[in-house]
């Protein structure tokens, strides 16, 4: 793993960290977040053309990872914390269409579990 990557990962642990103690202290508010609706085919056609060349391989592989995102998702989306939730979906949307397998890794990191 990159040393940026790893930056960008343990920021994204303490931004999600500091949501739950707010959360905790102040209550979630009354806005129940719903599971949002990413364009997956899209996302990964755009990841499996990185560097010009599209992958098939890599645009299934995206699909997968995609896929086991949402279902792990639709588990426990409910159970997250409104807080998490929000910063979470910046942080899945910040690349393009959104992608939820790093909205799930995002939440399972804040739930302190491994992704």
């Amino acid at each position: 793993m990159s040393h940026s990557h790893r930056g960008s990962i343990v920021r994204i642990v303490i931004l999600v960290a500091a949501a739950v103690l707010v959360t905790a202290a102040y209550g979630a508010p009354a806005q129940t977040l719903e599971l949002p609706h990413f364009d997956v085919p899209r996302h990964c056609k755009t990841v499996a053309s990185v560097g010009g060349d599209y992958s098939e391989t890599v645009y299934g592989g995206c699909m997968k990872m995609e896929q086991a995102g949402y279902d792990g998702l639709k588990a426990g989306w409910a159970d997250a914390a409104e807080p998490v939730k929000r910063l979470c979906l910046e942080v899945a949307q910040s690349g393009d269409e959104g992608s939820y397998a790093v909205l799930f890794d995002c939440i399972e990191r804040a739930r302190g579990l491994p992704p």
